[in-house]
C-alpha cells in the first residue's frame, strides 16, 4: 500500500527539477515568463527547457491531496453508515472547533501549495505577459 505523503511528494519532483530550486518564490518567477499562460507548469512551455507538462503530476497532486485532507471519496475514517460519527460525539464545543479548524487549515495550505506549484501563484492568466 502506498501512502498518499509519496504521490504527492513525487508530483513536485517534476515542478522542482524545471524550477532549478526548491524556493516557492523562485517557482513562481520561473513560471512568470514572457509567454503568460504558457509559461505555467500545468501546461508547460517554456523557452529554456522546451516542452515539458506536467498535467500528470497536477493530476496525481490533486488527487493524492484531496485523500490527504479526508475529503469526499477517501473519507473512510468516517464511517457514512453510522448514525453519528466518532469524533462527532467525543469533541463537543471548542474542542469541536479546533479539530475542523485543523481540518481546513490543511486544505487551505495544500491548495495554496497547487496554486504556487502548478499555477503561477497571483499571476494573471494572460497570454501576452507574465506576472
Amino acid at each position: 500500500m502506498i501512502s498518499y505523503e509519496l504521490a504527492l511528494t513525487l508530483s513536485v519532483v517534476g515542478v522542482l527539477l524545471i524550477a532549478g530550486d526548491f524556493s516557492l518564490k523562485h517557482i513562481v518567477e520561473k513560471q512568470a515568463g514572457d509567454l503568460g499562460l504558457l509559461s505555467w507548469n500545468i501546461i508547460g512551455f517554456s523557452k529554456d527547457h522546451g516542452s515539458f507538462t506536467q498535467i500528470i503530476g497536477c493530476i496525481c497532486f490533486f488527487i493524492a491531496a484531496i485523500a490527504e485532507t479526508n475529503r469526499v471519496p477517501f473519507d473512510l475514517p468516517e464511517a457514512e453508515s453510522e448514525l453519528v460519527a466518532g469524533f462527532h460525539t467525543e469533541y463537543a464545543s471548542m474542542k469541536f472547533a479546533m479539530f475542523f479548524i485543523g481540518e481546513y487549515t490543511s486544505m487551505i495550505a495544500v491548495s495554496s501549495l497547487f496554486a504556487i506549484l502548478f499555477l503561477a501563484a497571483g499571476c494573471r492568466p494572460s497570454l501576452l505577459r507574465g506576472c
